[in-house]
């Protein structure tokens, strides 16, 4: 889906999804229910070539992983991906400004070959699904240059808190309701309070990936390692927020989520 909007859209709204339709519970009325939802809400090619600059330097300072099958992506060898219409308009196939590769954050850019390749890391609902937040920050240290940037937003709802305890039932809805974010995972096998909890995997293969220990910290514990790691935290502030919920429904999840923007010294 995401390498589809990037790279196959070619205006905001240009489709309607029904995200509601096969769930049943909360709805103030069937219209609710069945209503579409246009996406994407922003077309990131028109984005990108808001400013000029953005797509001259795309090729040159941000690594890309992304292609599409079948496109020549450099038609004229300038580097990135413009393309023009019958009518001359330009259009921009931007996977030569993203990076997404499938797998595990901290094995694909705590590398080597990643290190010192970014201007900007954007995490978002995503820190709090490390196992140890310590190999998060020494990965996104890693990938970043000197002075680059890093924006951060989200809560701290460890994912993986209690999952070590095998007397624990997965099913408690005494448990938290947790945001399933990590990615490329879209379903999930068991549900708490509406909200997922576990991954589509194979049982077995689930239990044998999973971390044996986690360690959860405090959001100012956090913010220290942060300091720790080499950044000087330029912004900060709490945005109230939810997160993948029906706005019409009659339920929804409300999170302290914490923002920053930092440097990287």
């Amino acid at each position: 889906m995401f390498r589809d909007i990037l790279n196959s859209t070619d205006r905001a709204a240009q489709f309607t999804i029904h995200p509601f339709i096969t769930s049943f519970s909360h709805h103030r009325s069937r219209a609710n229910q069945t209503r579409g939802v246009k996406i994407p809400d922003i077309h990131p090619g028109t984005e990108l070539l808001v400013q000029k600059k953005i797509v001259q330097q795309a090729s040159q300072s941000v690594t890309t992983s992304t292609k599409v099958d079948g496109i020549d992506n450099d038609d004229d060898g300038d580097g990135t991906n413009i393309k023009t219409d019958q009518n001359g308009a330009y259009t921009f196939l931007p996977a030569d400004a993203f990076s997404m590769i499938a797998g595990e954050f901290t094995e694909a850019y705590n590398t080597t070959e990643a290190k010192d390749t970014f201007d900007c890391v954007a995490t978002v609902f995503f820190i709090d699904t490390a196992s140890n937040i310590l190999s998060y920050l020494e990965t996104i240290a890693n990938v970043l240059k000197t002075g680059g940037v890093w924006i951060n937003l989200g809560p701290l709802l460890w994912h993986w808190e209690g999952r070590g305890d095998k007397n624990k039932k997965k099913h408690d809805h005494s448990l938290k309701p947790t945001h399933d974010h990590e990615h490329n995972h879209e379903d999930s096998s068991e549900e708490t309070n509406g909200h997922s909890h576990d991954h589509d995997h194979d049982k077995a293969e689930r239990i044998e990936d999973e971390p044996q220990g986690s360690v959860e910290l405090t959001l100012n514990e956090v913010v220290a390692l942060v300091e720790q790691f080499g950044f000087k935290i330029e912004q900060r502030r709490t945005i109230k927020t939810g997160y993948i919920e029906d706005d019409l429904g009659m339920l929804k999840w409300d999170y302290d989520a914490e923002f920053w923007v930092a440097t990287k010294l």
